[in-house]
């Protein structure tokens, strides 16, 4: 998600999923709570984890478990 990990889209999905008594596992990928420097677009999106070279990294990290 394009937002932060505590609070955001992922909490409100796994909330959802929990009071639904889904058993399987959620991922989160999402920018952590800490203060984000200015920068463009693509700078934040690497610094933050959340661009597609990071993402894919992510997924690859995820599916080898």
């Amino acid at each position: 998600e394009d937002g932060v990990e505590i609070g955001g889209f992922g909490s409100a999905v796994i909330e959802y999923a929990c009071d639904k008594g889904y058993k399987n596992n959620i991922y989160r990928v999402a920018i952590e709570d800490k203060f984000i420097e200015h920068g463009s677009v693509p700078e934040l999106q690497k610094l933050c984890k959340i661009d597609s070279h990071s993402l894919v990294l992510k997924v690859k990290e995820i599916l080898s478990k």
